[in-house]
């Protein structure tokens, strides 16, 4: 029997089906592999605008802000020294958005945006192209002028160091970035730098792409954290200004990832000490997570003249893996408290 035209056409329809999706499950495939056995090979780059840029290869990693000079205007938001359009996985999306001024991968002290940062001292050593290590020496040049007493402001609070160290880790896969950071505030300037820290001189904030957008389109709708007491806690991601957003507290090597999501699910590991000496806040507003050091800890060390250091890795989960943590969390007890909302915003 002749075949119809009609039953002809469903037969080509069913051959390029899975002529694509073949198609597609080789790319896929071959992406896997890729990344499996890929090898970086990191170095820094100017583009024609004079913007610095970390590159992998031919592939874009992130867009070096080396804070303000004299030549910038100082107003506005005082971005830290960062890195921002920042990708954790090779040829992949980006992590945090380009030009992400409260959210980026902070290179020195976040302190509430508040006070301007120069550098003065940038080292890139490229010795080892799968290991791309970076130096930044700054100090602070300016006060926001919407703060209390910005005429009597006086420059050089504080004097910052960090180490930044990028490796590929295959086996998550993912770029990790490590970073190591001390500030030193100079002898009579401790009052002026933490009277209004807000219980705790901050050093980061993580605001993923994608986050801070309507509930039917964001990503990452949970928070899990490894909290003080070893146990995987969870937080629903919405607008509510319950106290389950405040007083974060980590154990050793405590963790923060934000899930769930098939791109991947960024990380930010607070390495040692880190974890024990810090705490985090969940912004309400636009879904970010401020950390912290220890208000207990950091008047320890500002009476002893001591400089306050901190250790954070940041890199990517795959879905399965990220999956794993979710399924060993559970609700955050906080969120038995008053005021809290579980699970989430209505969608």
């Amino acid at each position: 029997m002749k075949n119809s035209p009609t039953s002809l056409c469903f037969v080509l329809l069913i051959a390029a089906t899975l002529a694509f999706e073949t198609t597609v499950l080789a790319q896929q495939t071959a992406r896997a592999i890729e990344l499996k056995s890929h090898t970086p090979q990191f170095h820094l780059m100017t583009d024609a605008d004079g913007d610095r840029w970390l590159y992998d290869g031919e592939l874009p990693v992130g867009q070096f802000f080396a804070g303000y000079s004299e030549k910038t205007p100082l107003k506005g938001i005082a971005r830290p020294i960062s890195l921002h359009n920042l990708r954790l996985i090779p040829g992949g999306p980006p992590f945090i958005r380009k030009g992400e001024s409260c959210g980026p991968l902070c290179l020195s002290w976040r302190k509430h945006l508040i006070f301007y940062m120069r550098t003065d001292v940038l080292k890139v050593n490229e010795d080892d192209p799968t290991r791309f290590r970076l130096y930044v020496k700054s100090h602070d040049i300016g006060l926001r002028n919407d703060q209390p007493n910005p005429a009597s402001y006086q420059p050089g609070n504080v004097v910052e160091q960090t180490w930044l160290e990028v490796t590929y880790d295959a086996a998550l896969p993912s770029y990790v970035f490590d970073v190591r950071t001390r500030m030193t505030i100079q002898p009579g300037r401790e009052q002026a730098m933490s009277a209004r820290d807000f219980g705790g001189l901050e050093f980061a904030d993580i605001l993923p792409a994608e986050c801070n957008v309507p509930l039917d389109r964001k990503c990452y709708h949970d928070y899990v954290y490894l909290s003080r007491d070893g146990r995987y806690l969870r937080l629903p991601h919405n607008k509510n200004k319950g106290p389950e957003k405040r007083d974060i507290l980590f154990a050793r090597d405590g963790t923060m990832a934000f899930l769930l999501e098939p791109r991947g699910n960024p990380v930010v590991e607070l390495v040692g000490d880190t974890g024990l000496n810090s705490f985090s806040e969940i912004c309400h507003a636009m879904y970010d997570v401020h950390f912290k050091f220890s208000k207990q800890k950091q008047q320890q060390l500002l009476q002893a003249g001591q400089p306050l250091e901190v250790h954070f890795q940041f890199f990517s989960l795959r879905e399965a893996a990220g999956q794993k943590m979710l399924n060993q969390s559970v609700w955050d007890p906080k969120l038995k408290l008053p005021g809290t909302a579980l699970p989430r915003d209505p969608e």
